[in-house]
């Protein structure tokens, strides 16, 4: 742990603080130790943000503890409305075996609406690819992305929504939507039986594993 330089201290800066806490934004911002104090390392310098970054570390800065403050200059903000926790534990895996989309799931609040943002491009959510798409989650802590592409690698976050304001995004996860190859299949039998005059073969085998069902299958035969 460590504190924050004043110099150039703005409200964009302090609302990158606040979204980093789960805020909806920023009151004030202070400097001079307003609040006291801090110890250990000053950790950035000339913090320059935008407004719109989803963490101080991707605003622009001098460097890891590259300063010229002492803990008198220490920053400080105050921040707007209720605390929006991240969700946590969100994990991504290929979901129904009969379609190409992913289920994405996350520990969360019951009644709370989520936003669920997913990209081919790995990117930071706080600028996020043109490709990327997003849902609404009204109800339940899981949704099902659909009309997805195979063999495609997809990066998803997640964000609770309260009152109209975005919390910020959890950690970015990601899964591949891989093509399945049917298996070979195994232990081939053929029965000869006569009915009314007609010879007839009836050919069985063992379906191969497979974590989408198989359509249809082809028997070839030749005299």
């Amino acid at each position: 742990w460590g504190t924050v330089c004043d110099d150039d201290w703005d409200l964009n800066d302090g609302r990158v603080i606040c979204r980093m806490l789960g805020f909806p934004d920023v009151v004030s911002i202070s400097g001079q130790a307003a609040f006291g104090e801090g110890s250990g390392s000053i950790i950035l310098d000339e913090v320059a943000c935008n407004g719109h970054e989803e963490t101080i570390a991707e605003c622009s800065h001098d460097g890891l503890e590259i300063n010229n403050c002492d803990h008198s200059e220490d920053a400080g903000v105050v921040c707007a409305g209720n605390q929006i926790t991240k969700p946590q534990c969100v994990t991504v895996m290929e979901g129904s075996s009969n379609s190409v989309s992913l289920n994405v799931s996350w520990c969360g609040t019951c009644g709370v609406t989520y936003m669920v943002r997913y990209s081919t491009s790995s990117g930071t959510i706080s600028e996020p690819p043109l490709r990327a798409a997003s849902v609404s989650v009204t109800s339940g802590n899981s949704t099902l992305l659909t009309g997805l592409s195979l063999d495609t690698t997809y990066y998803v976050w997640v964000a609770a929504v309260s009152s109209g304001t975005q919390g910020p995004y959890s950690n970015r996860v990601s899964a591949t939507i891989r093509s399945v190859v049917p298996g070979q299949v195994s232990n081939i039998q053929i029965t000869q039986t006569v009915s009314n005059g007609m010879t007839n073969l009836r050919v069985t085998w063992n379906q191969p594993i497979s974590d989408r069902p198989i359509q249809h299958y082809e028997v070839q035969y030749r005299k």
